[in-house]
């Protein structure tokens, strides 16, 4: 429930912050493989190269698990340095992060659930996240669903939500909207139906 909209001064704030005062887009997670870290720098790469415009790309994460093939695709980029680690953040700026990003790029290779999905719904950030496992459950229609494994579609979805604001606002509504179906009081409730089923 932490996780809200910013306003435009603090999105601002943020920004001058974490991104030189350019609009940035998120990724929230660990860094690891089956978070396809190596595909989004690829993309985002791509986004730069197509578009011409002055975003960057943070990652929030511990880079506890780092491969050799992400250090190589980010040093094959051609715009790494407009990618910003920021390692472990706390939770006050991890809110900011997310609420004052242009999108959250969230399209891993499999995920159980996918709670960064979420979290961004919540802070009126529209997201692209991955057309697998619980991804497209969690994201209905309120989501940019792409082939994970296609670099090109990832780097579509970037620009789409960089240059197109009727978009941006549509899903950022229907985000909102979504969220609230997912609560922890929600959760409570299923489980005890599930609980009471089983016992009569």
């Amino acid at each position: 429930n932490r996780f809200t909209s910013l306003s435009a001064e603090r999105k601002g704030e943020v920004k001058k912050k974490w991104s030189t005062d350019v609009p940035y887009f998120i990724y929230v997670g660990s860094i690891h493989q089956r978070k396809n870290i190596e595909r989004m720098l690829k993309a985002f790469d791509a986004f730069k190269k197509s578009s011409g415009l002055p975003n960057k790309f943070v990652l929030v994460g511990n880079k506890k698990w780092w491969t050799s093939g992400m250090e190589q695709a980010l040093n094959s980029m051609q715009f790494k340095n407009d990618v910003i680690f920021t390692g472990r953040v706390s939770d006050e700026d991890l809110n900011d992060l997310m609420g004052a990003a242009e999108a959250n790029v969230y399209v891993s290779t499999f995920e159980g659930f996918g709670i960064p999905i979420i979290e961004a719904f919540q802070s009126g950030v529209p997201v692209i996240t991955s057309n697998t496992t619980s991804m497209p459950e969690i994201a209905g229609d309120a989501a940019l669903v792409v082939n994970h494994f296609e670099v090109d579609a990832i780097s579509e979805a970037m620009l789409q939500l960089a240059t197109k604001e009727k978009l941006r606002e549509q899903l950022i509504a229907k985000g909102k909207i979504r969220a609230t179906q997912f609560t922890w009081q929600r959760t409570a409730d299923l489980l005890w139906q599930s609980i009471e089923k089983s016992i009569s």
